[in-house]
């Protein structure tokens, strides 16, 4: 009981805007030490119970030979280098169908299934620099630099090459929430839900666009001095911010870009208010690309790397939250269920939504402006109930519920 009056007082007083919803993130530098490569770090990615970054030092046309890395860790602490010995520099790697793929200059492309022992996949020496590579709908998409053109393989080992207009203009490629999202030049965002065929879509920026995310139901993609927010990838809000956006990563309930220029990282909610950590990595050219796994986030920038923890301000989960987005939001925990209800009065309360199940993420509803300024929303949860007894007590107000029902932070 004195649980609920707690959550039911939390805000009365002070009012929801006045807490702060910015993350503590705690940066430990991992790279470089003693003995490790100098190489430059240009993508990351995390899978398989393991982040992988690649890079290395591009061969100039008169100037000394290139070289490339890739490094491994399953704790963000201890990094295995492998592939050193090559000539020119790695760009981009991805995982799926149980490989490790990796691709580089003038059609570098390497495989593994364990990240140490790698097989050379290169194409011919006439194709060109390989800048980008994601692995979505059972493939592989590698695209060709400044070219309308892609490679594609179902396993890493066998690839084929098309031509698709348009593609030239990609940025960074990504597969989230089922379908194949790139940015591209003059506001343009690229869509697929193959990997081979690609429709051009127009934002409301004429901004280059590069990375793309997703998560609590929406899509945030970064450009230059702008960050983008949608629900469907077709209509899109425009957020002015002061960098340069290089990549996006979506872990625990937050958003978190990197870019050059200070603050060099923000992080968000909902994909629409973007705020400056407490902490932030130190990088004199700026945070090239994140990994983050549950609370673990690894950043690049240069030849460093930096592990964080990431921790919710005090209470965060425990709260109600009103979004950018005109959404109420609450920490649904997994065997929980939740609906949102209302008051005017915080005695009497009407339910203004279904039940949802939690899954360890947030739980979403639309939310509307109350027509008076005495009204207030609370979450509601109970357990998770078999079949048989949630339909017995699927009645309004849900009487044989009892003390099982939990009542959660009402705002207004």
């Amino acid at each position: 009981m004195s649980r609920m009056w707690i959550c039911i007082l939390m805000l009365m007083a002070i009012g929801w805007r006045c807490i702060a919803q910015t993350p503590q993130i705690e940066w430990q530098h991992v790279r470089p030490q003693a003995g490790d490569h100098p190489e430059y770090l240009n993508a990351l990615a995390s899978a398989d119970n393991r982040f992988v970054a690649v890079g290395g030092v591009p061969y100039y046309l008169g100037g000394p030979v290139g070289s490339a890395i890739v490094l491994s860790s399953t704790d963000g602490y201890q990094w295995h280098a492998s592939l050193t010995n090559l000539d020119r520099q790695l760009s981009s790697v991805a995982f799926g169908a149980g490989q490790w793929v990796v691709c580089g200059d003038d059609g570098l492309l390497f495989t593994s299934a364990d990240t140490t022992n790698w097989i050379d996949r290169t194409l011919p020496s006439t194709s060109r620099d390989l800048v980008n590579l994601v692995y979505g709908a059972d493939r592989f998409i590698a695209f060709a630099a400044f070219r309308d053109l892609l490679y594609h393989s179902t396993n890493g080992t066998d690839w084929a090459t098309m031509e698709v207009p348009g593609l030239s203009q990609v940025q960074r490629a990504r597969y989230v929430n089922g379908i194949f999202l790139a940015g591209g030049t003059n506001g343009n965002v690229l869509f697929s839900t193959n990997g081979l065929s690609w429709e051009v879509r127009k934002t409301p920026t004429d901004s280059w666009l590069g990375p793309i995310a997703f998560g609590k139901g929406r899509y945030v993609a970064g450009g230059d001095q702008c960050l983008l927010c949608s629900f469907d990838a077709i209509t899109w809000h425009v957020v002015t911010v002061p960098m340069a956006v290089r990549d996006i990563a979506y872990a625990g309930g937050w958003f978190m870009a990197v870019g050059s220029n200070p603050p060099r990282m923000l992080v968000s909610a909902d994909g629409v208010k973007w705020e400056a950590p407490s902490l932030v990595p130190e990088a004199d050219y700026g945070l090239e690309s994140l990994a983050c796994v549950q609370s673990t986030v690894i950043a690049a920038g240069g030849v460093n790397l930096y592990r964080g923890s990431v921790t919710d301000p005090e209470g965060y989960r425990l709260r109600l939250h009103i979004l950018s987005t005109r959404h109420l939001e609450f920490w649904g925990e997994s065997g929980f269920e939740y609906r949102l209800e209302r008051s005017s009065d915080l005695v009497a309360w009407d339910s203004a939504s279904d039940w949802l199940g939690g899954s360890g993420d947030y739980v979403l509803w639309d939310w509307e402006e109350p027509t008076t300024a005495a009204c207030f929303w609370r979450a509601a949860s109970r357990p998770v109930l078999p079949r048989a007894e949630q339909t017995r007590c699927s009645e309004p107000g849900d009487e044989a519920l009892g003390d099982n029902r939990r009542l959660l932070t009402p705002v207004r």
